[in-house]
């Protein structure tokens, strides 16, 4: 169901919203509206699907997290817009849509 409900909205969050989606959760629930889904959101262009065959190799940077294991997100700009564009386009309340912005510092 998860992969159906990307499918139908992938095209579209790209070049409205310049997000893609990286994960998908839908869970059933007991209180209004009856599911929650959660979705995953990455901004820029979706990423390669192979993991850079042909390409040179480039140099690493290590950064030290000293956030004591918290990822710390950047928020979801027009996350409103967002919410409501998948409501409308799933046919389901905007209430039963979590958005999480996958990615952290320096993304």
């Amino acid at each position: 169901m998860a992969v159906q409900l990307k499918d139908q909205v992938e095209e579209e969050l790209a070049s409205r919203h310049q997000m893609f989606i990286t994960h998908i959760a839908v869970a059933e629930t007991a209180e209004e509206p009856g599911v929650a889904i959660e979705v995953h959101v990455g901004s820029s262009e979706k990423p390669e699907s192979s993991l850079g065959a042909g390409k040179p190799i480039e140099p690493v940077s290590i950064e030290i997290d000293t956030t004591n294991g918290r990822s710390q997100q950047k928020p979801i700009e027009n996350k409103d817009e967002l919410a409501l564009f998948l409501a409308d386009e799933w046919g389901v309340p905007e209430s039963a849509i979590t958005l999480v912005r996958e990615g952290g510092v320096g993304e």
